[in-house]
């Protein structure tokens, strides 16, 4: 039980932050919105060295709303399914201290 709150937290601090990208990116001043993602890779074999490779996406500001909206409603949903089997969780517990023992 106590891992199911700490999802809903998790999911939480998730949709807050996804919230705060869609501020900036409705304050953004143009319609063109860049995303620079990096990532880092060990390359080599005798001397391995850690690379970074940086990718840019480019896009429009109402396409990233889009898509920012839809991760928003899905992490809702997922909140939603843990309350959900949270309170299945407990209507189960209190049917078994109910039933009578024969």
């Amino acid at each position: 039980m106590k891992k199911t709150y700490n999802d809903i937290a998790n999911a939480q601090e998730q949709i807050n932050e996804l919230e705060k990208l869609k501020e900036y990116i409705e304050k953004s001043e143009t319609e063109a919105i860049r995303v620079k993602i990096e990532t880092k890779h060990w390359h080599g074999y005798f001397e391995p060295i850690l690379l970074t490779k940086k990718h840019r996406i480019y896009t429009s500001k109402e396409t990233m709303k889009t898509i920012i909206n839809k991760a928003i409603d899905l992490k809702y949903k997922e909140i939603n399914n843990f309350i959900d089997n949270l309170i299945d969780d407990k209507l189960n517990v209190k049917e078994e201290i109910e039933k009578p023992i024969r």
